[in-house]
Parts: C-alpha cells; sequence; structure tokens
C-alpha cells in the first residue's frame, strides 16, 4: 500500500506539476534532509524513518 491509498491527492501538496519538491516542504530521511529536491533520487528503506515538513504562512 502506497501513501496514496491512505491520503489521496497527499502529493498534489508536496510536488508539484514538475515532480520536484515543493519550496515550502522539507523532507528528512533519518533524520537528513533530502538532498535532491528536483528528481527526489534519495533511496528510502522500508525501516526508514521519513518526516515531511510543511512551512506555515499567514496572520
Amino acid at each position: 500500500m502506497g501513501i496514496l491509498d491512505h491520503a489521496p491527492g497527499f502529493t498534489d501538496y508536496v510536488v508539484d506539476e514538475q515532480g520536484a519538491l515543493r519550496r515550502h516542504v522539507k523532507i528528512s530521511i533519518n533524520n537528513i534532509i533530502v538532498i535532491d529536491r528536483k528528481t527526489l533520487s534519495d533511496h528510502v528503506r522500508d525501516d526508514d524513518t521519513v518526516f515531511i515538513f510543511q512551512a506555515l504562512s499567514g496572520g
């Protein structure tokens, strides 16, 4: 099962139309920030921990 099975439309919040990570989103794999924001080539193993951070703004 993938993330879209649990949260349809989720990727629209994380990646843009070209598949690159959106400006306001940061991802870490095992506490290391993802470096490749354009092609998301960082490898994730089954036992890795992934955190997704989305900046909030407003007033």
